[in-house]
Formats: structure tokens, C-alpha cells, sequence
């Protein structure tokens, strides 16, 4: 094999190289590209299916009128439902933590459910407080709608 022939094999192997190298970059830079403009326009977070969410939720399943009224009921008392549910999720980050205690206590564990539990209640408790005001002032339709609509199972 010539000197030239070696050249010519040794500038192949180069040219495939940097082909490789820039195809890579690209697939990357796109990448990149693509997942900056997934988050830029990605709908807010609307928490996950927060009471407030699965309300406006069933709204957007009754009619019209019917939707506008739960929403209203919604918008008078959505302190209220955002105060309980920031209760409900601090009452169970407590309970984690008695579970993960070291070492374990189970009466501040059993405490910590019985506080989860009853966060969880208030909760709910403004929920249907909502749900039953709005309802009263609803169509039959519009109330037979809401008796049929049945959340999502949460996403795992």
C-alpha cells in the first residue's frame, strides 16, 4: 500500500469520525432545543388534581350555566379550599415523618393519622360545602351530571 493510499484511508476514517461527531452534537442540540420548549410551553401546574382542579374539572362537564355557578362557588370559597388542603398535605408530610422516625413511635404515629384523617375531613368537608351550595341553585341536568361524574383514579 502506498503512502498516498494510507492518506486517502486515514482522511476516510476522519471524515466518518467528525460525521459521527457532528450527527451526535445535533441529536443533542435538538435535545436540548425540544426540552427547552417543552417546559416553555407546558400548561401551569395545576396541582396534580388539587380539590380546586377537579372542581373546575366537573364544571367544564355540566352545562354552561350549571358550570358557571360551581365555578362561582368555587371562586367565594377557594381560601378556604386552599387553606384546608395546604392543612391536608401538611398532616401528611407529619405522618411520614412519624413513620420514618428513628426510633419508631407508634402512639405519635397513630396521632399523626388521626390528624391526617381529620385534615382530610375539612377538607372534603369544604368540598361538599361547594358542591351542595352550587347544586341548589343548578338545573336537574345539570345536578344529574354532577351525580355521575366520577374522578380519575390518581396517576402512578
Amino acid at each position: 500500500m502506498s503512502a498516498q493510499d494510507t492518506i486517502a484511508a486515514e482522511s476516510r476514517s476522519r471524515r466518518g469520525l467528525l460525521f459521527w461527531s457532528l450527527a451526535l452534537n445535533i441529536f443533542f442540540i435538538f435535545g436540548v432545543v425540544a426540552f427547552s420548549l417543552a417546559l416553555l410551553f407546558k400548561p401551569a401546574f395545576r396541582g396534580g388534581g388539587g380539590p380546586a382542579y377537579q372542581i373546575e374539572r366537573m364544571a367544564a362537564r355540566l352545562p354552561a350555566q350549571d358550570g358557571t355557578r360551581l365555578m362561582v362557588a368555587l371562586g367565594e370559597r377557594a381560601g378556604a379550599v386552599d387553606e384546608a388542603h395546604v392543612a391536608a398535605h401538611k398532616a401528611r408530610d407529619a405522618l411520614r415523618l412519624a413513620l420514618r422516625a428513628e426510633p419508631y413511635d407508634g402512639d405519635a404515629t397513630r396521632k399523626a393519622m388521626m390528624d391526617a384523617q381529620e385534615a382530610r375531613r375539612r377538607l372534603e368537608t369544604v368540598v361538599q360545602g361547594i358542591i351542595a351550595s352550587a347544586a341548589a341553585d343548578m338545573s336537574a341536568d345539570g345536578r344529574a351530571k354532577l351525580a355521575e361524574w366520577r374522578p380519575r383514579p390518581p396517576r402512578k
